[in-house]
Parts: structure tokens; C-alpha cells; sequence
């Protein structure tokens, strides 16, 4: 997971023209859910028919924004699944800590920008897969979980999420790296703050996202495998270049072939590369290595 601007790409206007779907929607969904909510006695759970967030539209500005990858695990989904445009605040209910469920959700965000993302579906639905860290197969995926650090000011109408202060990272707002550590091996941890504690953030975002689920812990650990060859390849080429130093001709031919090689390494920590965050942990102190 890396930050990504989401002012780098406009809203598009399905979701700010104020005649357009979006915040149509919202007025309706608002209305709908205040009345709801305002009933007395027991009431019966109840559904509203978001739309607007499925426009084709949004899924092209969100594909733009995070350059064909899921906001969560950075796995590219074009090529392999069906993109989900996923509700960071989940839209129609919300799982609470212990198994209680809310029946209504953040229904006054579900048309708005700053609370859409594109997931690929493991990390956005609950599906069985064996954990890597755990090693047993059980259900993870974000799906209705948004945990927050107190619960009784979880957010209950428009305005309210201000007061919210929630468990998971948002990758347009938080910068992940200051809560998760990716390692050489395909996994993931939690960032140990300077209070000698582990993210809080960083533990709940793992756990949602499902960002250790085994098959997604081997496509991490094969992109290690290649950045390490090739930061092999770099260390041969600088050793060679010492040894040929006294023949200006093999010289220029090696230091062709390193900066080749350097430059395809500082690929791989690109913005659109998949899985980019481990790269930059592995790559950074590499390439500071060398310069020193």
C-alpha cells in the first residue's frame, strides 16, 4: 500500500454536478435513512438502492488515480479480476467488534470521491483464505468492517465522521508507510511506533485488508526475489568495474550495463509498478548504499 494524491485526479462530475446522479442520490439516500432512523420501536432492517458509485466514470478517474491497481494490496486487477469500487466507509451496514452488525452505514458517503476506491476483490470481499502469519485457512476481507477507536463516536449522520478516529488506513490520507513494515519475505507487519508499540492502524489495516493472506504473501515474495537478483547483478557489475578500471573500454562497457541495471532496480519503486511499497523498503537503502 503507498499513499496516493487523490487530488491528482478530479472528482468526476457524476459526483459534484449538483443535478448529476451522485448527489441526487445523496439527497435521497439522507431523506431515506433519517426516516428510517427516526421511527420508534424495534425496526426492521432496510435497504436503498445505491447506484451512482457503480458510473462508468468513476471506475475510469479511479484506475486513472491508482494506475490500474487495488488502493489495498497494490496488486494490478486488470489483467486478473473485476475491479470493486469499494466503499471505505461501508455504504449500506457496518460490522461492529464482538459480531454485532450495524443495519445502516455512512449511506450520506456513498456517492462522495473522497470515500471511493478501486479493491480487487479479495481485499474488499470476506472470502476464506489461509493466512500466512496464522497459518489456517479463515474468512478475512474488508467487506461492512470499519473499525474505529471508540465506538460511541462512530459517526451516525452527515458531518458526524469528523469525530470518527478510525482503525484502518486511508491511502489518500494516511501515508502507509508510517504504519506498515513489508518484508523480503512477502509479508507484512505492523510499523513499532517510538512508543514502542505497534501501529494500531497498521494492525487493523492488515488484518481488513486481509494483506498477509498466503497468495498474496508468495506474489510479494516472487517481486522480492526479482529486485534482490537484481541488486545481485548491480553489486557483480560495481566489483567487475574495480577489476577492469585500468581499461577505459571494458570500463565504459560495465558502467553501461550498471547503469542498465540501476535503472530498471529504480523501476520496480515506480508509482505504477505492483507492489511498490516493498520495492521502495528493499530498493531505497540499496541505492543509498551505493552512493555512499
Amino acid at each position: 500500500m503507498r499513499f496516493v494524491n487523490r487530488n491528482d485526479v478530479p472528482a468526476p462530475e457524476v459526483l459534484v454536478s449538483e443535478t448529476a446522479k451522485g448527489p441526487t442520490e445523496t439527497a435521497k439516500a439522507v431523506k431515506f435513512y433519517t426516516e428510517w432512523l427516526a421511527l420508534s420501536g424495534p425496526k426492521e432492517p432496510v435497504s436503498f438502492p445505491f447506484g451512482a458509485y457503480k458510473d462508468n466514470s468513476i471506475k475510469i478517474a479511479l484506475e486513472k488515480l491508482f494506475l490500474g491497481k487495488c488502493a489495498y494490496c497494490e496488486g494490478y486487477y486488470l489483467s486478473l479480476q473485476p475491479v470493486d469500487i469499494e466503499h471505505w466507509r461501508p455504504k449500506g451496514a457496518v460490522d461492529i467488534e464482538g459480531g454485532d452488525q450495524r443495519k445502516y452505514g455512512y449511506f450520506w458517503l456513498a456517492a462522495s470521491w473522497q470515500n471511493l476506491l478501486p479493491s480487487c476483490i479479495d481485499c474488499n470481499r470476506a472470502r476464506k483464505h489461509k493466512d500466512y502469519i496464522e497459518d489456517k485457512v479463515i474468512t478475512i476481507g474488508k467487506k461492512n468492517q470499519f473499525p474505529v477507536v471508540d465506538e460511541t463516536k462512530r459517526a451516525t449522520s452527515p458531518g458526524s465522521d469528523d469525530s470518527e478516529s478510525p482503525l484502518l488506513i486511508d491511502p489518500c490520507k494516511d501515508d502507509p508507510s508510517q504504519h506498515l513494515v513489508f518484508h523480503p519475505e512477502g509479508y507484512v507487519s505492523p510499523r513499532i511506533g517510538e512508543n514502542g508499540k505497534p501501529s494500531p492502524k497498521g494492525i487493523a489495516s492488515i488484518r481488513v485488508y486481509a494483506l498477509n493472506r498466503t497468495e498474496l504473501v508468495q506474489d510479494r515474495r516472487t517481486r522480492a526475489l526479482l529486485i534482490e537478483r537484481r541488486m545481485q547483478s548491480i553489486q557483480s557489475l560495481g566489483k567487475l568495474s574495480q577489476m577492469v578500471s585500468d581499461d577505459e573500454d571494458k570500463l565504459f562497457l560495465v558502467e553501461e550495463l550498471l547503469a542498465r541495471e540501476v535503472k530498471e532496480l529504480r523501476e520496480f519503486h515506480e508509482p505504477g509498478a505492483a507492489f511498490s511499497a516493498l520495492a521502495r523498503t528493499m530498493i531505497d537503502p540499496f541505492i543509498n548504499s551505493l552512493q555512499n
